[in-house]
């Protein structure tokens, strides 16, 4: 890298509904991360997130992504990009929100919707 820039660190943290837990611990304990990136989607948790939500609606997302990312909130500078919204991308947006305003730290949360893949009607 030349011209004075800087190399950006990125952090993996997650690959489907089984991985382990404290990986985003991991990828935060090696040193300052500028972003961390977790894709939870693999096939076979989408088969078990459509379970989940054609019996609940409000379901069908990653809900222990909410867990590993709580005690980092306070890491300052440190984005998050995450795939864990399955078939529900605003649940976890909206679990993010609620638990970014209980911490007294200040985030922007956004999420992408998309073309649902089943039917809910």
């Amino acid at each position: 890298m030349g011209g004075g820039a800087r190399a950006v660190r990125i952090g993996g943290f997650s690959d489907y509904l089984g991985d382990r837990r404290r990986a985003l611990a991991e990828a935060v304990a090696g040193g300052p991360c500028d972003v961390l990136i977790g894709d939870h989607l693999a096939e076979s948790t989408l088969a078990v997130l459509a379970a989940r939500h054609c019996g609940d609606p409000a379901k069908g997302y990653v809900e222990y992504f909410l867990d590993q990312l709580r005690p980092h909130l306070a890491e300052r500078g440190t984005r998050v990009v995450v795939n864990a919204g399955g078939f529900n991308p605003a649940g976890p947006a909206g679990a993010m929100r609620a638990l970014v305003a209980g911490s007294g730290t200040t985030l922007r949360v956004a999420h992408v919707e998309g073309d649902p893949v089943v039917h809910s009607g």
